[in-house]
């Protein structure tokens, strides 16, 4: 009965720039391989097909994060459909695979975004947050990773937010890093980014 089921099953076509959830199997990460299944996520996405590879199988365009082999047979594959009402809708919210963060604060507001690059090291993001209740000089800088809760919000500070100067000042010994203010940056908040950053040279 299988095996008929099997050779009459037809499988599903992607196009490129379709979105996908993407099958995930823990002991593709060593880290996880000790988890309890039910805090792994079933699926992960969603992503977009690059390319069909051979006539079952299909690349997809992954998150660094994902240390993964992106070629995955259609079987691994599950199409995502949008609310036109609600576009997030469907989506996971659960933290992505190897992301432990978690925060005892609410976000209230993304205040502004910095790209940091070190040598060595790939190029990422951070956003400065302002914590619910609290003051902006208690606001933090955080990877955008780690704010995988507040998609809602970093996406209405892109949406709202617009470049004003990009700056590029010493670090540690070897290293750079250039923040990419927006006009939402309060004047102080820059002036107390200097001189943290000139605090750690001094210590190092």
């Amino acid at each position: 009965m299988k095996k008929w089921a099997d050779k009459h099953r037809r499988d599903v076509v992607f196009l490129p720039g379709d979105m996908v959830f993407v099958k995930l199997n823990p002991s593709q990460h060593k880290s996880t391989r000790r988890l309890h299944k039910a805090l792994l996520r079933r699926y992960e996405g969603p992503f977009p097909i690059i390319r069909s590879v051979g006539r079952a199988a299909y690349r997809v365009e992954l998150p660094p994060r994902l240390k993964i082999h992106p070629v995955f047979h259609v079987s691994n594959l599950k199409p995502y459909h949008a609310d036109p009402e609600e576009p997030s809708r469907g989506e996971s919210q659960r933290a992505p695979p190897l992301m432990v963060t978690s925060f005892d604060k609410e976000v209230e507001c993304v205040m502004a975004k910095r790209e940091v690059r070190r040598k060595g090291v790939p190029r990422y993001f951070e956003y400065f947050v302002k914590w619910k209740g609290l003051p902006e000089s208690e606001g933090n800088w955080e990877k955008e990773e780690s704010l995988w809760k507040y998609k809602d919000i970093i996406e209405a500070f892109e949406r709202d937010g617009s470049t004003a100067a990009t700056r590029t000042f010493p670090d540690l010994v070897g290293e750079n890093v250039t923040a990419r203010m927006f006009k939402t940056q309060p004047v102080g908040l820059i002036m107390l980014d200097l001189l943290a950053h000139m605090s750690r040279f001094v210590v190092q």
